[in-house]
């Protein structure tokens, strides 16, 4: 598959993954082979809700790509009290215990659904 194939479907699916595509995506890169997006879903736990943001990059070249998730972080929505900014590190226990299950199953469904999409044709791809 080409990069210029790759790309598009890794765009494709940031497209239509995030309708507020522009505010998401902060590197767009076509020649480069680069897609970078930072993004934040919503858990609830117990009373409070938090937000909960990380940043997808996609690099692709001819026949290959890669992702890497990264720069997790959270914030406390849902008291008014005590709303802190902090960064969830994956080596303090706390943040792993709070949040490590929920975070870990949306990164992981982030990815297979970028997964289906990159192993998925785009129109342009297919028309002759």
């Amino acid at each position: 598959v080409s990069q210029v194939e790759l790309y598009r479907r890794a765009r494709n699916w940031f497209v239509s993954r995030f309708p507020d595509y522009p505010h998401v995506v902060s590197v767009d890169d076509p020649a480069g082979g680069e897609l970078a997006g930072t993004y934040c879903t919503v858990m609830q736990k117990l009373t409070n809700s938090y937000e909960v943001w990380r940043t997808l990059r996609v690099y692709v070249k001819e026949g290959r790509y890669r992702y890497e998730v990264t720069d997790f972080g959270g914030r406390d929505i849902g008291n008014a009290y005590d709303p802190q900014i902090y960064r969830v590190e994956p080596t303090n226990p706390m943040n792993v215990r709070r949040y490590g299950a929920e975070v870990a199953k949306q990164a992981q469904a982030d990815i297979a659904s970028l997964l289906a999409a990159m192993n998925t044709p785009t129109a342009a791809a297919s028309a002759w």
